[in-house]
Parts: C-alpha cells; sequence; structure tokens
C-alpha cells in the first residue's frame, strides 16, 4: 500500500476503535459504522483551513483536493458530508440546539 493509504487505513480503523463499532448481521449497521469512521478519520487528518485553500484551488474535484492534502478522495467527500452550509456560514459536525458544533466559519 502507498504511505497514503496506511494512514488513511490507519485513521479509519482508529475511528472503529474510538466509537467502540461491533460488526452487526445488519448490512445497513455496518454502512453506517464504515460512513461514521470514514467521516472520524477525515476529521482526524484533515486541517480546515488546509481543506478550504484546496477548495478554493481545486473547486469540486475531490480527488486533487484529496491529492493536496495527502489522503484519499473518499476520505474527502466523508469530510464535506460531515460540513452544513446555512446562508454564509459553514459549521462542522452540527448538532441540535445552539453553538452545538464542532467549528464554525464564514464562507
Amino acid at each position: 500500500m502507498t504511505n497514503v493509504k496506511t494512514v488513511c487505513a490507519f485513521a479509519h480503523e482508529l475511528g472503529h476503535a474510538t466509537m467502540r463499532h461491533t460488526s452487526s448481521i445488519f448490512s445497513y449497521i455496518n454502512a453506517r459504522q464504515e460512513r461514521a469512521a470514514d467521516e472520524w478519520a477525515a476529521h482526524f487528518l484533515i486541517d480546515v483551513d488546509e481543506y478550504r485553500h484546496a477548495e478554493a484551488k481545486y473547486g469540486t474535484r475531490t480527488d486533487w483536493i484529496g491529492q493536496e492534502l495527502g489522503v484519499l478522495d473518499r476520505l474527502v467527500v466523508a469530510f464535506e458530508r460531515s460540513l452544513h452550509r446555512i446562508g454564509d456560514t459553514i459549521y462542522v459536525n452540527p448538532k441540535m440546539g445552539s453553538g452545538q458544533c464542532n467549528a464554525r466559519y464564514s464562507a
């Protein structure tokens, strides 16, 4: 495996361990756990400011953004999935309630 794949796979598995995932007989639960581990790994490896610069540079090309950030494009997609834009503000991993998000940035 390449260094990028190795680092991304290790971060993904750290996500499983951190969230204490266990294998299930239901495929939709396994799929949900895989998405959650990818999102955890994406936030572990991707800095928001670096992502912002790469996105400004490459637009919607997740493969190029991933190459710029040194991660797999699958993790870039997972990172983008966890961002929510409301008006001119971007929230990282928002929860229900005022002020319950990991970070907030002006767009």
